[in-house]
């Protein structure tokens, strides 16, 4: 092969290899381009899903203080629990009606209320159970003098003893329709509003 001819076939060898080479960077650049397009949409969807949820991760989720009381036909239900819905929640709130009908919710602590924003709202009559034990047990330990803390213990020991050969508990003394046991049946709904005292009036018929 003649000197001229060997230099040609290199020039045409390195075009063809900085072509290549070209090619591949611009393969690459829009892989990366499509890439980072997907990314953002998953962020943005990400952040969608979390702005719908009732809460994300381990943050608590936002109560009010939510008060309020059941009718039935104009006359205040004794011994029902009421109970706050909300989709997609984690948190149910809770609370059972006194003698005159009233009842506070409780979500993480005793009357802090429900979620806010709108919830679903159920009422099933059942009675107040007994004092809890644990609570009991709990402010019999945080007594200081030992004497007087082995004393409240064995006190809560012979009320358990007594709590398990007792009768069952009384029947209700109010009835209401069982529609109002779920929410699928019950359409009743209240929309809980951060920062202030929530009245809910819950006003059941036939």
């Amino acid at each position: 092969m003649s000197p001229d001819v060997a230099s040609f076939s290199r020039v045409l060898s390195e075009r063809a290899d900085a072509g290549r080479r070209m090619l591949s960077r611009q393969q690459n650049s829009g892989r990366c381009a499509r890439a980072g397009r997907i990314g953002i949409q998953m962020l943005s969807w990400g952040v969608a899903l979390a702005a719908a949820g009732c809460g994300s991760g381990d943050a608590p989720v936002e109560v009010a203080p939510v008060s309020g009381i059941v009718r039935y036909n104009g006359v205040p239900v004794r011994d029902a629990y009421v109970k706050f819905i909300q989709k997609g929640c984690p948190i149910v709130a809770g609370g059972f009606t006194d003698d005159a009908g009233r009842f506070e919710l409780t979500s993480y602590q005793d009357g802090d209320g429900a979620p806010v924003g709108k919830n679903q709202v159920t009422v099933t009559i059942m009675s107040r159970p007994p004092e809890q034990s644990g609570d009991l047990l709990r402010a019999a330990q945080e007594i200081e003098d030992p004497a007087e803390r082995r004393q409240k213990l064995i006190e809560l020991t012979a009320r358990a003893k007594s709590a398990r050969l007792a009768p069952p508990a009384v029947e209700p003394r109010s009835r209401i329709p069982s529609k109002y046991a779920s929410d699928s049946t019950s359409k009743l709904s209240f929309t809980v509003e951060a920062g202030t005292e929530n009245e809910c009036e819950l006003d059941l018929t036939d």
